[in-house]
């Protein structure tokens, strides 16, 4: 017994010794370890050192000779821009000389102007207008129909020297006078029956009509059914062409039956208006709508 315990001791004394041997090993090798790695830490940081100094002398060399080239640049920048201001005040300067001639220029013409039209103003309130001078009665006022007639400002009654829309087309007698009334009489009614005429075709070719009902609620709580009629119409049709060239007629006649009515002769004038009147009263007595949309002259 006494033999197996002192093995037992000296194999656990062993094994403590082995324990410790390990131990140690364990620990001399830690610290083999840590030194070697301060050291490839140390060595790291030396290159990184090493590498930065030689990028900031490079850098420093770098920056020296660009600042040269900058230096150069900046001059040769500072000479362009001299020369820009240079040539830009003389454009200016060359501008403002053209400028001011062009003024001369237009005051002297309108000086001109000027003077023509009060030496032509002065002319004109020293001998009256033929227009007004040219009556029925008056035989003696017929010498001058071969002057021009200066524009009416004002209605008057008379027949020599009147010019009706076109350059050629001047009335010098009463022959005349009348059957240009007669033409803008026919040409008022025509306007008139034109107007009811595009009504009565645009009322005719309507197609395409769709119903469609809706509940309303009544006064009384009942529901009611409302209807919409929709109208529809192709644009390229030919109802819609003829509308077209109605138009175009129709916007024709009623400048030209301005132009008549700004010539202020008061024969031509009455009879747009009374054309007008007794084209209204032939065509218009069915017309359910009062403000006509069509109208171009009001």
């Amino acid at each position: 017994m006494a033999s197996q315990s002192q093995g037992i001791q000296q194999l656990l004394q062993a094994e403590k010794r082995a324990a410790e041997k390990v131990a140690e090993a364990r620990k001399r090798k830690n610290k083999r370890l840590k030194q070697a790695k301060e050291e490839a830490q140390a060595e790291i940081e030396q290159y990184r050192m090493q590498r930065e100094k030689e990028f900031k002398t490079k850098e420093a060399a770098a920056l020296g000779s660009h600042g040269n080239s900058a230096v150069e640049v900046d001059k040769e920048t500072v000479n362009k821009m001299g020369s820009i201001h240079t040539s830009y005040q003389q454009n200016r300067e060359a501008v403002l000389g053209n400028l001011l001639k062009m003024l001369y220029v237009v005051s002297c013409a309108v000086q001109t102007n000027m003077d023509h039209s009060q030496h032509n103003h002065m002319a004109s309130t020293m001998s009256p207008p033929m227009a007004t001078d040219s009556h029925g009665d008056n035989g003696g006022h017929g010498g001058g129909g071969g002057v021009h007639m200066m524009m009416q400002m004002t209605f008057y009654f008379g027949y020599k020297n009147v010019e009706l829309l076109f350059a050629g087309l001047v009335i010098n007698t009463p022959g005349e006078m009348v059957g240009a009334c007669i033409g803008c009489f026919l040409l008022a009614v025509l306007y008139e029956g034109l107007k009811i005429g595009r009504e009565f075709l645009l009322r005719r070719n309507q197609v395409n009509v769709r119903y469609n009902s809706m509940p309303v609620p009544g006064a009384d709580g009942t529901m009611l059914m409302e209807t919409h009629k929709t109208v529809g119409q192709r644009m390229l049709s030919l109802a819609h062409l003829l509308q077209t060239f109605l138009h175009i007629i129709q916007v024709v006649v009623s400048y030209f039956l301005m132009l008549v009515f700004m010539t202020y002769n008061a024969y031509l004038c009455i009879a747009v208006a009374a054309g007008a009147g007794v084209g209204y009263f032939l065509f218009s007595w069915k017309k359910a709508v009062v403000v006509d949309i069509t109208e171009h002259c009001h």
